[in-house]
Formats: structure tokens, C-alpha cells, sequence
């Protein structure tokens, strides 16, 4: 074990400093905590990163009425990069108030789905099936994703990959920034996955993470359904003589 196997070990787009110390530092850490950091978020700032109209897009949307955030995230390939674009909604200020999922996620999210090839629109499990009938019943494809190990942990691992080689590209938008940021990683059963902070930690309900986990989905659905070379140009065959 020398200093370059490490710093190539720290180095790697898949390491957590978390892992890194606890499996080659052989130190004790704390099992959860790592996120996104500003320093990775803004080295994916792309003043001109905007999806064009046409491109293949995937979307995530979280729907929320009360106490938390709505939101719907998109992400597409453009010139070699995942752009990311989305919006959020807070909640009204007025407890008896509720967001008005139609006339704005839903309204947002079709007038996306109209200018882009939606390849596949993704909806948490959670209070989503009304909308998702909507959806698909305008000929749009459509699926469901929820915070369960088995879907966020290969989805947070290829969305810290994206961050850290910078293949993300993103406009800046402070929303969007603020939710990636207030997302800690938590080490589950077989892995670890983005999540939101606990309650307890979070008192004051600062640390809103409803966009940034969006951004995880629609960002690991992009990455994963990109045209491989097989789609793109058939087989290779390689013949020796």
C-alpha cells in the first residue's frame, strides 16, 4: 500500500471520502453524512446549459400538498453532458392551504413533455397514481421510483460519479443547488444511498432535499438509457487472421 495507491483509490469518480477512510485509512467515521459538496456542484456550472427543444429526455417528479416540496427535474444528454434542469414548489405558508399539483407540477411537467422527447417519465410511489393516469393517458411513457434501496442506491452512486467527472451540466439554479447540497448520503443494507436528513436533525426543516433527489433519478435514468454503440451502428465482428 503506497501514497499513489491511495491518492488513486481517493481519486476514483465512485469513492466517498466516508469509504475511503473507513476501508483504507482504517479509521473510525461516522456511518452517515456525505453529500454532494459545493466545490463538486459548482465545477458543473455551464452558463449555456440548456436542454434543447427535441432532445431525448428522462424526468423524476416528487409530488408533495403539504409541509414539503413538489418537484419535477429533467435530464438529457447534450454534447456529452447530462444537462439538468427542473423546478421546485414550496409549500404555501398557510397550513390549510395545499400546492395545486395541476396547476403546477402537472401544467410544468406537459409543457416540458411538448417541446422533448420524453423517453420516460418517473413518478414517487407516493401519492402519484392520479397523475401518472393523466400522464398516460396522453400517450407518455411513464414508471415509478421511490427512496427504496434498490432504486436510489445505484441511482446516488451514478449521480456522484456524474458530479465528480463533471459530467453533469447545470445553469446555476439556486433551487436546485440548495436541495442537491442538503442531501447526505446513508449507508443502508448492501450500499448507500442520497437521503434526506432526519427530523431530528433538521428541526427547523432547512435542509429541503425534494429537488436534489429528483435529480438523482432523472440523472441515473439518463445516464443508463443513453443509444449504445449496438443501437447506434449494429455489430462488430473482429476477425483474426
Amino acid at each position: 500500500i503506497t501514497p499513489v495507491f491511495l491518492r488513486k483509490q481517493l481519486a476514483k469518480p465512485s469513492m466517498r471520502e466516508t469509504d475511503f477512510r473507513r476501508y483504507h485509512l482504517n479509521q473510525w467515521v461516522q456511518d452517515d453524512g456525505d453529500g454532494i459538496t459545493p466545490e463538486m456542484w459548482d465545477a458543473c456550472y455551464l452558463p449555456d446549459a440548456v436542454i434543447p427543444d427535441g432532445a431525448r429526455a428522462w424526468s423524476a417528479t416528487d409530488l408533495a400538498f403539504t409541509g414539503d416540496w413538489a418537484a419535477h427535474v429533467i435530464a438529457a444528454e447534450v454534447d456529452g453532458r447530462i444537462v439538468v434542469e427542473g423546478m421546485g414548489w414550496s409549500p404555501p405558508d398557510d397550513k390549510s392551504m395545499e400546492i395545486d399539483i395541476r396547476a403546477t407540477v402537472d401544467g410544468y411537467a406537459m409543457g416540458m413533455a411538448q417541446r422533448l422527447q420524453m423517453q420516460q417519465m418517473a413518478f414517487d410511489d407516493w401519492n402519484a397514481r392520479l397523475l401518472m393516469q393523466d400522464v398516460a393517458s396522453r400517450g407518455l411513457p411513464t414508471m415509478t421510483w421511490s427512496m427504496k434501496a434498490s432504486f436510489m442506491c445505484p441511482a446516488s452512486q451514478t449521480f456522484l460519479e456524474a458530479v465528480k467527472t463533471r459530467r453533469i451540466a447545470h445553469n446555476g439554479d439556486p433551487i436546485l443547488r440548495q436541495h442537491v447540497l442538503s442531501m447526505r448520503g446513508r449507508d443502508v443494507a448492501g450500499g448507500w444511498k442520497f437521503d434526506k436528513h432526519p427530523a431530528n436533525d433538521d428541526p427547523t426543516g432547512q435542509w429541503k432535499t425534494d429537488v436534489g433527489l429528483c435529480a438523482v433519478a432523472a440523472v441515473s435514468m439518463a445516464a443508463g438509457n443513453q443509444v449504445n454503440a449496438l443501437e447506434a451502428f449494429g455489430f462488430f465482428v473482429d476477425l483474426d487472421e
